[in-house]
């Protein structure tokens, strides 16, 4: 979400410039998936994968504990 406000604003700056190219089309592109990232946050796949994977996540770590590293001089 960062970097899209990010590349948003760079376009902007283009635009201020007098660059027109395709900028006026990313920049469009740009507001539209920032308004459309909290319906895609809300009814995406991510929503009910994310906490199935971090459960299978938690569940390896407690079943391969991470072995000690020797400190060399």
């Amino acid at each position: 979400m960062p970097a899209l406000i990010a590349g948003a604003f760079m376009n902007l700056n283009f635009l201020w410039t007098g660059t027109v190219s395709t900028n006026p089309t990313l920049l469009l592109i740009a507001v539209v998936l920032l308004f459309a990232a909290k319906g895609a946050m809300y009814y995406g796949g991510d929503r009910f994968l994310m906490p199935v994977m971090m459960k299978k996540v938690q569940e390896w770590k407690q079943n391969h504990p991470r072995k000690h590293m020797k400190k060399s001089a």
